[in-house]
């Protein structure tokens, strides 16, 4: 038996749009969601050119964009948090 297209004899009546979509609509939503990612994109490239020459010419946008390259260019370090005298002796110089 076919998968039911919404209930009618609920209350309230038949649910419009209820129900899993067909192979269809499926494909429909992929290729418009495609489009969409693709838009993004290009729309995202554009503006980080037009970003990029204006940063060239004044000094301040510049800074800006340089702050954020390095910002997500850091790289983290992780410990356990527990630091032993050991690691504090190998990495900081005491005597002095």
């Amino acid at each position: 038996m076919p998968f039911q297209k919404g209930h009618k004899l609920a209350k309230g009546g038949r649910r419009e749009g209820a129900g899993r979509k067909s192979a269809a609509e499926k494909q429909a939503q992929d290729a418009f969601l495609k489009a969409l990612i693709k838009e993004r994109d290009k729309r995202a490239l554009r503006l980080a050119n037009r970003y990029f020459d204006f940063a060239e010419q004044d000094p301040a946008t510049m800074r800006h964009a340089v702050d954020k390259v390095i910002a997500n260019a850091k790289q983290e370090i992780e410990h356990s948090g527990k630091i032993t005298y050991e690691e504090l002796k190998t990495n900081v110089d005491f005597d002095k």
